[in-house]
């Protein structure tokens, strides 16, 4: 399970300007790629994607399978998904990481609703109406 200081946790959140601002949960995440596999934990997730943070980079446009273990959950969620972009989170910070924005490519309707309401548990955020 990978950790990571606070201070960097809370400098990435502050980060955020997305017109429709994403859920701030913290899930660990497999993510199976050509690189092989990478664990992250995501800083925050939507229906249509999700932010990550990984000690490894990926390149945009890669294909990949994310694994997020949703806690309410109790098997993983497995969605395909595009890299959109993949950039150091503070060059100048010796907590060498990545925040890693993705796209899912092939997510059913009950895999957006199973996100949707494990978001809405444990940060009161709705996703969907």
């Amino acid at each position: 399970m990978l950790s990571w200081p606070k201070e960097v946790i809370a400098m990435l959140h502050d980060k955020e300007k997305r017109q429709r601002p994403r859920a701030r949960v913290s899930w660990q995440v497999t993510i199976k790629s050509s690189q092989g596999d990478l664990s992250g934990e995501t800083l925050n997730v939507t229906v249509d994607g999700a932010l990550v943070l990984c000690r490894e980079p990926l390149e945009p446009n890669d294909t990949i399978e994310m694994v997020m273990n949703v806690p309410a959950l109790v098997s993983p969620l497995i969605i395909p998904a595009r890299v959109i972009h993949s950039n150091i989170c503070n060059p100048e910070d010796e907590t060498l990481c990545y925040e890693i924005g993705v796209r899912f490519t092939e997510i059913s309707e009950k895999n957006r609703w199973l996100i949707s309401a494990a978001v809405q548990r444990e940060s009161g955020v709705m996703l969907m109406p």
